[in-house]
């Protein structure tokens, strides 16, 4: 019995020590679980803050970003909280390089490059400020020159009005001179025509009467003369030459002249060429070709001997010519052959000759045309008779027929 109770009470000992035993284990799990449930909550608290702790992280970052996109841009800025773009980062960073010269290859950022940026700035701003401050001075110089030249031109504008004033005054004065000169030269033309009036009627009675008296004295001699000759004069010898040949070409009939411009030379002027210092026979002729100053080209023609030819100190001779004085001549007769007058008045003329309607007494020679005018036009008198060939005899005038006149020019 004892031994069964014994056996019971040992049975109901370990049950009671495994039921502590497993009270004791229930207990430590439900403690267990307790801590672990606490753990929990105090993991999933820790896990709440650090996702507080993130998401505020977040948002700094996200402010950080949006306050990094508004100071540098590089963003989308139609989306509000878009970040900064590294491609358009380093296409800014590429531009900066393309226009400006200190962004070099080695600068990898746009931080690095703001400090060369700001450099070139302040440069530049230097240059701007000197290019600014040399137009500031060029705009005082202008001002000063516009003013300077304001100045000027209003001093200009009243020298100008004051002397158009004079100009006027002038103006006005001259005209009522000139008025008053042309009816004073009127007035005196008038008398100046009337004294003209007088003094020529004076001078014709005065050359009628001293022509009457030379042609009773001379009528016997004129009239002598005039039968002897039959119209056929010829001009008188001139007491020395005109001028003398200075060179004469080997190869060319050229030569030239002492004579030129200075001498009232013409082009077409022709000369007998005589032996130096003797008056022998003509040698040959020269025509003037090229007048030079103070000497002439001619051409040499009519070369009388070949073994005699014209040599640089043979004298030239035309009777017509005369540089030194001017000679008066009248054309008589008419002129219907290779020549008509106002031809042989303009050849005359070119040789220094004035020529003229009426003979007087300053005509020195008389040249003919047709000797009988009666032949040409079946009416009138010999052109002997004529009051003008009479008065040319009572002159002492020399004849030169127009055969002679041909002879020194190109006819």
């Amino acid at each position: 019995m004892a031994a069964r109770d014994r056996g019971a009470a040992y049975v109901g000992v370990t049950w009671f020590v495994v039921s502590l035993v497993l009270l004791f284990g229930a207990l430590a799990g439900v403690a267990m679980q307790a801590s672990q449930v606490t753990d929990i909550e105090t993991a999933q608290s820790r896990a709440q803050q650090d996702a507080r702790a993130a998401e505020d992280a977040r948002d700094a970052l996200e402010k950080e970003f949006s306050d990094l996109a508004a100071a540098v841009g590089f963003h989308d800025a139609d989306t509000p909280g878009s970040h900064p773009k590294a491609e358009a980062a380093r296409e800014a960073l590429e531009n900066l390089r393309t226009n400006f010269p200190t962004v070099t290859a080695e600068v990898k950022t746009v931080r690095d490059a703001l400090p060369r940026l700001i450099e070139a700035y302040r440069d530049r701003g230097q240059k701007v400020e000197t290019l600014e401050a040399e137009v500031r001075r060029l705009q005082g110089e202008l001002k000063a020159g516009q003013d300077a030249l304001a100045s000027t031109a209003s001093q200009k504008d009243q020298e100008i009005q004051t002397l158009r004033k004079s100009l006027d005054d002038a103006n006005a004065k001259a005209t009522n001179q000139v008025a008053e000169l042309e009816g004073r030269i009127a007035g005196l033309r008038q008398q100046n025509r009337e004294i003209d009036q007088q003094s020529r009627e004076t001078k014709t009675a005065s050359e009628k009467k001293e022509g009457d008296l030379k042609r009773e004295i001379a009528v016997r001699d004129g009239r002598i003369h005039e039968m002897g000759t039959k119209l056929a004069p010829i001009t008188k010898e001139p007491d020395r030459p005109d001028g003398r040949v200075v060179s004469v070409s080997d190869e060319l009939p050229i030569g030239y002249i002492d004579l030129g411009a200075k001498n009232r030379l013409q082009r077409g002027v022709r000369f007998q060429v005589r032996e130096g210092g003797r008056r022998g026979a003509v040698k040959a002729w020269v025509e003037v070709e090229m007048v030079e100053r103070d000497q002439a080209q001619v051409r040499i023609y009519d070369v009388t001997d070949k073994f005699d030819p014209v040599v640089r100190g043979d004298e030239i001779w035309n009777p017509l010519y005369d540089p030194s004085a001017e000679k008066v001549a009248v054309l008589l007769g008419r002129f219907s052959g290779r020549l008509n007058k106002p031809q042989v008045g303009m050849l005359l003329e070119n040789v220094g000759v004035d020529v003229r309607e009426k003979v007087d007494r300053s005509t020195d020679f008389v040249v003919l045309g047709s000797p009988e005018e009666a032949e040409l036009t079946g009416e009138g008198k010999p052109l002997a008779e004529t009051e003008e060939y009479r008065k040319a005899e009572t002159f002492g005038c020399q004849i030169v027929p127009l055969k002679a006149v041909e002879a020194f020019f190109r006819f």
